[in-house]
């Protein structure tokens, strides 16, 4: 395959095999190589993106697939290079797993960048806001589900870094949630501002603010502002049907 200096897919593929999420060596080998990353390719390449990805095992290195999605979304310029990269996003909403997106909290922020530029070619707002809150709405039901198996039970004493840790239920928000609800913004459609309604906006956001995102307190404000957006937005659709 093309490399640029170090950097190859396969490298980034056995990598992450050999660093599964959760061990050592995920912090000390996959992380580095993934804050310096830099795509392997200068320009889009269907044969070897689809070979890249089609390596990675979703489930237990995703946080590699989503890296190379990233990937093939900023290297296409066409409509049918747009086409193949999203096919890999739609993987994503439909199989990642919330650990391996957890894990590494700056591939959710690329792959909303990425999105957000793809929402401005012919692809479309539409399409990008449906795969996110897809892919959101499965990233809260995991969030939900995964919660609170270790709350403390009775009336013993509990520290307040237990209860940070253990006490919320909520969702805990990421740049995709404000990706989404900006998408939804931009698309001006009417099932989807009721479908991020539903999986976006109407669920508990976790009460310690256990946010996947940097600014925390710019991305609080950024989602309660576009969730505001949407909310008056459905209402303007609503009176005007």
């Amino acid at each position: 395959m093309s490399t640029v200096g170090a950097y190859t897919y396969e490298n980034l593929v056995s990598t992450a095999n050999a660093a599964p999420v959760g061990t050592p060596a995920f912090n000390s080998s996959l992380v580095p190589l993934l804050k310096n990353w830099r795509a392997p390719l200068s320009e889009f390449n269907a044969e070897i993106l689809g070979n890249a990805l089609s390596m990675v095992d979703l489930e237990k290195t995703g946080v590699a697939y989503v890296q190379i999605t990233v990937d093939a979304l900023n290297l296409a310029l066409t409509a049918e290079q747009m086409d193949t990269a999203f096919v890999a996003v739609l993987r994503i909403s439909r199989e990642a797993e919330l650990g391996q997106l957890e894990a590494y909290p700056d591939g959710m922020w690329r792959l909303a960048q990425a999105l957000e530029s793809v929402g401005r070619t012919a692809l479309g707002h539409v399409r990008v806001c449906e795969a996110l809150v897809e892919l959101v709405g499965r990233m809260n039901l995991q969030m939900i589900a995964t919660r609170d198996h270790t709350k403390p039970r009775g009336k013993q004493t509990v520290r307040p870094d237990q209860l940070a840790a253990n006490a919320s239920r909520g969702v805990r928000l990421t740049h995709l949630h404000i990706e989404c609800l900006k998408q939804c913004l931009l698309a001006q459609r009417r099932d989807l501002y009721v479908r991020v309604m539903q999986n976006v906006i109407q669920v508990r956001l976790d009460a310690f603010g256990h946010l996947l995102v940097q600014p925390r307190a710019r991305a609080f404000m950024e989602y309660h502002l576009y969730a505001g957006m949407v909310c008056v937005g459905l209402d303007e659709l609503e009176w005007a049907s």
